[in-house]
This record gives structure tokens, sequence and C-alpha cells, in this order.
């Protein structure tokens, strides 16, 4: 059996008490704690990158999967480490493990999260940007649910053709940011083009998901940061109020 303390010092950061449990063979470096999480798994997810690197200079694996199926790169990009990912990356792990009954893969996760340094290094690296989860549902979806609007348009930047792609209930990212009320991720999915009329398999379009509270708010956000043609979309879909923008603008 591993002794726990190594995951503690593990947790805590302490390269020189891990190693040195290693170096008295006390410890695996591939050994597993109660939920089959590794050396590597604490170091990445706590994001203790200095013990990370120490370790993968051991010879530790790196792409360890634990109990729910989760590999260090999983847990470092869920957690939003960014130093601990580029050194997983470095150091080879899988881009495309899935993560338990969701199958979330690394980009996935850090998307859903908000963290916009892992998407980014994430696709520098070549994950794949159309990978979908077991609800069919890719890194844009994901990120529109949760209103991270720089992710959203990282996203799009990388691969216009997520736009278009519909989860298995034939949600478009539009969709999802307009059902869980995203104002913003929806001016920016609009502004990128994304479809107000296109129907899922329930045949409802995105407009037909907005809330009319939502509909105010773009109608208010369209006033003070839209461009131009952007403008027109919302004066035809939402009228602007007597008194005209200024007093939209001044009611907020």
């Amino acid at each position: 059996a591993m002794p726990m303390s190594v995951f503690l010092l593990a947790d805590a950061g302490d390269s020189a008490g891990v190693l040195a449990l290693f170096d008295e063979r006390t410890a695996k470096i591939d050994g597993r704690d109660s939920d089959g999480r590794t050396a590597v798994h604490h170091a990445a997810v706590a994001g203790h990158s200095a013990l990370l690197r120490d370790l993968i200079q051991r010879g530790a694996q790196v792409n360890t999967q634990d109990d729910g199926n989760w590999s260090p790169l999983n847990s470092a990009a869920s957690a939003g480490r960014d130093d601990c990912v580029d050194e997983l990356i470095a150091a080879g792990a899988k881009l495309e493990s899935g993560v338990g009954a969701s199958g979330s893969t690394a980009l996935i996760l850090a998307a859903s999260k908000g963290h916009t340094g892992v998407v980014q290094a994430l696709l520098a690296a070549s994950a794949n940007p159309l990978a979908v989860d077991a609800s069919g549902g890719t890194a844009l979806h994901r990120s529109a649910a949760k209103g991270h609007v720089a992710i959203v348009e990282t996203l799009i930047a990388a691969v216009p053709a997520l736009i278009d792609l519909r989860d298995k209930e034939g949600n478009t990212a539009f969709h999802i940011a307009a059902t869980h009320e995203q104002a913003v991720a929806c001016i920016a999915l609009a502004e990128a083009g994304a479809e107000l009329s296109t129907t899922n398999s329930d045949g409802e379009t995105p407009a037909s998901l907005l809330k009319p509270s939502l509909q105010s708010q773009l109608g208010l956000l369209g006033a003070e940061d839209a461009e131009a043609d952007h403008t027109d979309w919302l004066t035809e879909h939402y009228p602007v109020p007597a008194g005209g923008g200024a007093n939209r603008r001044a009611a907020v």
C-alpha cells in the first residue's frame, strides 16, 4: 500500500519530501491513492508545476486515469492550472482522453469552467475542437452555457464551423446560450453569424428560447456595444423603446 504521506506532500507541493520517499523506496512513483490517483494527479490539480516537472523527469506516467477516468491533464485543465497543463502537454499527455460518464475532454472541461488560458494552450497543442461529450455538446456548447465569452470567441476564431454544430437534441451553442440566459454569449454568437432561426429536435429556435428579460438585455447591450450590422439585427428583432437608445442606456 502507498503511504498517504506521499499524496499529502504532493498536495502541498513539497517536491523534496515527495522525492525523498521515492528515493527511500517507501513509495512507488506511479502508486495510487484510494481514488486511483497518482502523485502526478495530486501535483497537477493543486497547481504544483515544479513538483510535476520533477515527477515527470523521474519517469512518472502522465496518462494514468483515476477511478473516475480522469487523467492528470483532465484534472489540471478543469482546475485551470495553466503551468501544469503546459508541463503535461510537453510530456506527451493524451489530449483527447475523456472523463467518467460525461466523456468530456480536457478542452471541454476547461471551456466549461472558464479557463481561457488552458483552452488556448490546448488548441495550440492541436486538441480536437470538434470533440463532443456524452450529450453531443462541444466545448462551444459548454462555454456558451456558462457565459464564458472569451472562450466562445476563441473557439469560433479557431474553428468557425463550431457555430453550426448541434448536440444530440439538435441544439446549437446559440440554443444553449439562450436557454441559460447568457446575454453576452448570445451577442457574441450573433455577431459571429450564429443563426436565430435554426430549429432543434423540438422545433425550437434560439429566438423562441430567449426570455423577454433577456431580449431587453440584448437590446441594452446592443445599443452600447454592437457593431452596425448587429445593431440592425437587434433593431429588427427588438424594436427600440420610445425615446430611442439614449434613454435605454441611461436606464442601465
